[in-house]
This record gives structure tokens, sequence and C-alpha cells, in this order.
């Protein structure tokens, strides 16, 4: 009996960390662009209308699953569809970040290293 009450205890006090990111600055440099590796031409026209504004933006970093990689994400969530920027998030990281209309997005750290992120439940769907 002695040794539950000892986990039970030690998984009271173990803090629960969550991935999300809180954002300090966002600055956004291009919306509606067309990433056109391997893309049809005919999708252009339709990614002008990809516009997340600073709020979806900042929604999206504090609500997306983050990873070292992509793995799976890259195949199964690219769209054609990007925006692009600079972020500098509150624990003081920041970089270029690189979002497609999916959900599936990246930042690249000062630091040399790149984070993928993925929500998919983003305002910029709802409009």
């Amino acid at each position: 009996m002695e040794i539950k009450k000892i986990v039970f205890l030690v998984f009271l006090f173990i803090p629960t960390f969550t991935q999300a990111r809180v954002v300090n600055e966002i600055n956004i440099m291009e919306t509606g662009a067309w990433d056109s590796d391997n893309r049809a031409e005919y999708e252009k026209e339709g990614c002008k209308t990809f516009n997340p504004t600073k709020e979806q933006l900042i929604q999206y970093f504090s609500q997306a699953q983050e990873s070292s990689s992509s793995g799976n994400w890259i195949n199964e969530y690219y769209s054609p569809c990007i925006a692009s920027g600079k972020v500098t998030f509150k624990d003081g990281d920041s970089g270029a970040w690189r979002i497609h209309s999916s959900g599936l997005g990246w930042v690249d750290f000062i630091n040399k290293t790149r984070r993928y992120f993925y929500f998919t439940d983003n305002d910029w769907e709802k409009e």
C-alpha cells in the first residue's frame, strides 16, 4: 500500500508540460503565396485567398502540436498555399516561420534548428 501512495504523490507533483508557444511578436511578410514546387499552375489563383491575420497566427502557435520532425505531416497535410514571416516567442526563441493553409508549418530558428507545427482547427478555415 505504501508504494501506491508514493507513486500517486510522485505523479501528483510532476508538472504537466504543454507544447503551446506564447507569441511575443509576429510579423507577416507574405500571404496568399503559392509553393510552385511540382504543383499545378491552376492552384496559384486559389492560394490568393489564404491570408491569415496576426491574431489567427498567434492562436495557431498557441494551439499547434510541435515536433522536431515533420514525420508524416509533410506528406499528409501539405498544401500549396503558404504564408510566411518572422516570430519571437515569449521564451526568447525567434526565427522565420512558414505555414501552409492545411495547418502544417515550421519555424527556422536563429540557432539553425527547425521545429514543425501542426494544427487543423484554424480560424482561417472558418472564413
